[in-house]
C-alpha cells in the first residue's frame, strides 16, 4: 500500500506534538514555546484568599446575631413571633448578604397569618423604571428588599467598594504562594583557594558528576536517614552560598496588613479584633483595656448596623414597639 509523502509528513508531525504534550504534561504544561524555542512559564497559583479573609472580618460582627433576642411589648404578636423566628433563623445570613450584595429580598406571605422566608437569586427578578428599581418574586406574593447603609448611599456594596483591595490581597497572597511553593531555595558550592577568595572550578566533569550525584537526587547519600551520611569531606576548600529564590517575596506582612485595614475600616471592625492584625501587635496582650475599648466599638458598630435593617424593618412590618438584647455586651463604666 502506497503512502504519500505529504501523510508521512502529517504522521511524523502528529507523533512529534503528541510527545511534546507528553512533556508538557510531565512537566505540569509549564514548558511553553516561542518562535521553536521551549521556555518554562511558572504559572501563578490563584487561590481565594480575599474571600476567606472579607468573610472572616465581616462574621466578627454577624457573629453577633446568634447573642441577639428581639423583644416586643405590642398586641401584634403573630407578626412578632413571624420576625423573631425569620430573625433567629436567617438573621446571620441576611446580613453577610448585605455587606456582600449589598441587599437581601424577604418574602411575606400572608395566606395563613404571616410568614417570612428568605429568597435566593433564582427565586425573584428585578425590573427597571427609570431611576427605581421594582423587585417581584417568581411566583408573585409581597416582597420586602432589606438594603445596607452603604447600598443605600453609593448603590453598592461594602464588598464592591472594597473590590480592589481583595483583588490586590489576592495578587500579593498568591505571588507569595506561588514564590514559596515552586522556588524553594538554591545551595551553590564552588572551591576556593586556601585564601578564601572563589577561584576556577578545578574539577573535572566526572568530579562534578559525582560530587551532584551524592549530595542530591535519587541516588543522594547525604542526609538525615539511618541509612545515610551526616558528614560531607571534600577534597579541597569549598565556598558554600544559600540563594533563597523566593526572596522577592519582601514586604509581604505590610502588604496585607494594609488591605486588612481598609476592610476593617470599611466594615466598621476595629483592627485589634482581627487575630492576625491582633497577633502582630505586640502592645495588645498587655494592653487589656484597648482590647476592651475594641470589643465596645464593635458592638457599638453591630448596633447601627442592626437598627438600620432589621430594626426598621420591624418596624415597617408594623412592630413599633420593638426592643432586642444582646448578651454578653459590655457595659459601660458608669460613675
Amino acid at each position: 500500500m502506497h503512502i504519500s509523502k505529504k501523510r508521512r509528513n502529517f504522521a511524523g508531525m502528529k507523533r512529534i506534538s503528541d510527545y511534546i504534550e507528553q512533556w508538557r504534561s510531565r512537566h505540569n504544561r509549564s514548558v511553553l514555546f516561542e518562535n521553536t524555542r521551549p521556555y518554562v512559564d511558572i504559572a501563578i497559583s490563584s487561590y481565594p484568599f480575599a474571600d476567606a479573609m472579607f468573610y472572616n472580618i465581616v462574621d466578627i460582627l454577624t457573629d453577633i446575631c446568634n447573642d441577639t433576642k428581639f423583644v416586643y411589648n405590642g398586641l401584634n404578636k403573630q407578626t412578632f413571633a413571624a420576625f423573631s423566628a425569620f430573625f433567629d433563623t436567617y438573621g446571620q445570613q441576611v446580613m453577610n448578604l448585605l455587606f456582600d450584595d449589598g441587599f437581601a429580598v424577604i418574602k411575606i406571605d400572608r395566606t395563613n397569618g404571616i410568614f417570612l422566608r428568605l429568597l435566593g437569586v433564582g427565586e425573584y427578578i428585578t425590573e427597571t423604571q427609570g431611576t427605581r428599581v421594582n423587585v417581584k418574586a417568581i411566583d408573585g406574593g409581597e416582597v420586602y428588599v432589606m438594603r445596607s447603609p452603604t447600598f443605600c448611599a453609593v448603590g453598592k456594596s461594602d464588598r464592591q467598594l472594597l473590590k480592589p483591595y481583595l483583588k490586590y490581597l489576592d495578587n500579593v497572597l498568591n505571588g507569595s504562594n506561588t514564590a514559596n511553593e515552586r522556588m524553594g531555595v538554591l545551595i551553590s558550592v564552588s572551591p576556593e583557594s586556601v585564601s578564601g577568595a572563589p577561584t576556577q572550578p578545578t574539577l573535572t566533569k566526572w568530579e562534578k558528576d559525582e560530587f551532584e550525584k551524592k549530595l542530591g537526587g535519587d541516588e543522594s547519600e547525604y542526609g538525615i536517614l539511618k541509612k545515610q551520611k551526616s558528614v560531607i569531606l571534600f577534597p579541597k576548600p569549598m565556598r558554600f552560598q544559600t540563594i533563597s529564590l523566593s526572596s522577592i517575596d519582601n514586604k509581604l506582612t505590610e502588604r496585607v496588613r494594609m488591605c486588612i485595614l481598609a476592610i476593617a475600616d470599611r466594615v466598621k471592625v476595629p483592627a485589634n479584633q482581627i487575630a492576625i492584625i491582633d497577633s502582630a501587635n505586640s502592645r495588645s496582650l498587655s494592653n487589656g483595656g484597648e482590647l476592651r475599648e475594641g470589643d465596645k466599638a464593635k458592638y457599638k458598630s453591630f448596633r447601627r448596623f442592626l437598627n438600620a435593617t432589621f430594626w426598621l424593618f420591624a418596624r415597617d412590618l408594623g412592630l413599633g414597639d420593638i426592643d432586642y438584647i444582646i448578651s454578653g455586651e459590655p457595659q459601660e463604666n458608669t460613675l
